[in-house]
């Protein structure tokens, strides 16, 4: 089993961080229009007192400032763990996309500098199941069609 770690993450570099940068994108963008919402939220609520004519006391607009501090706090500690999460969660997913392309064409290197086919294959984790044995059934047919022409 650990012949089948690949020893390196990120096998296709350029895939694989447009790949998690998307992901990351989108993260950010929520992130703003939450904060952003959030934060209005807050003002409108802090402001209420020009609504209903009176005059909201000093305490209770610092309760409302300092919650809103609070919140951002929080929320921004969130997004650091959910932003950590994500780009360890896109280069894994990214990894079982671009990992068992990258084998692939390393096994078909090797039947172009040896001239043998020993078989190709791919770790039981990654994606694209079939593509292997795509590649065998592939490589036996020309097999096949070479020696049927020499005989």
């Amino acid at each position: 089993m650990s012949e089948e770690r690949r020893k390196t993450s990120l096998v296709n570099k350029n895939f694989q961080l447009k790949f998690i940068s998307f992901f990351i994108g989108f993260f950010f963008l929520n992130f703003a229009v939450t904060l952003i919402l959030v934060n209005l939220s807050f003002i409108q609520l802090d402001g209420i007192q020009d609504i209903v004519g009176g005059q909201m006391s000093e305490s209770v607009s610092k309760f409302i400032n300092h919650q809103l501090l609070r919140l951002n706090i929080v929320l921004s500690l969130g997004a650091l763990v959910t932003l950590f999460l994500t780009f360890v969660g896109g280069l894994w997913l990214s990894n079982k996309v671009a990992g068992p392309i990258h084998r692939i064409i390393f096994q078909m290197d090797e039947v172009i500098r040896t001239g043998r086919t020993q078989g190709f294959r791919i770790r039981e984790d990654d994606f694209f199941k079939e593509l292997p044995e795509t590649l065998n059934e592939y490589t036996s047919h020309i097999e096949n069609s070479k020696d049927s022409k020499v005989s």
